[in-house]
C-alpha cells in the first residue's frame, strides 16, 4: 500500500460542485507543415503453409504407439485370465475404468477449448 494518508469517503451535493467553464475565445491556430502522408500497405489474407510434415509425423508415431499400447494390454489381460479368472477380470475392469478417466478429461480439456475460441 501507499504510505500517503487515506480519505475517507464523503457525500456531496451536485449544486455544490463548481463548474469550470473555458473562455469563450478561440485558440489560436498553429499553422504547420503538413505531415507526410502515411503508406497504405494492403493486408495480405494469412493463407497458412498448408499440410506440415511435422503434424503427419506426429500423428503417425501416436498411432503407433496406440497400437503397441492397446495390444500390450489386450495380452496382459489375457494372460491374467489364464492364470486365474477373477484376477483377469478385475483387471479388464480396472483397464475400462482408466479408459473411462482418460476419455473424461480429453471430454474436458475439449470443452475448456472450445469456451475459450
Amino acid at each position: 500500500m501507499s504510505k500517503s494518508k487515506q480519505r475517507k469517503p464523503t457525500a456531496f451535493r451536485v449544486e455544490d460542485v463548481e463548474l469550470f467553464e473555458p473562455s469563450v475565445s478561440p485558440a489560436p491556430i498553429v499553422t504547420e507543415t503538413a505531415p507526410l502522408p502515411v503508406p497504405r500497405v494492403r493486408a495480405m489474407p494469412d493463407l497458412g503453409r498448408g499440410l506440415r510434415w511435422g503434424t503427419i509425423l506426429i500423428g503417425a508415431l501416436g498411432g503407433l504407439v496406440s497400437l503397441a499400447a492397446s495390444l500390450w494390454l489386450y495380452d496382459w489381460a489375457l494372460s491374467l485370465i489364464a492364470r486365474d479368472d477373477w484376477i483377469g477380470w478385475a483387471a479388464v475392469g480396472l483397464l475400462g475404468l482408466v479408459f473411462f478417466a482418460l476419455l473424461m478429461i480429453i471430454l474436458r480439456e475439449a470443452a475448456g477449448l472450445a469456451r475459450l475460441g
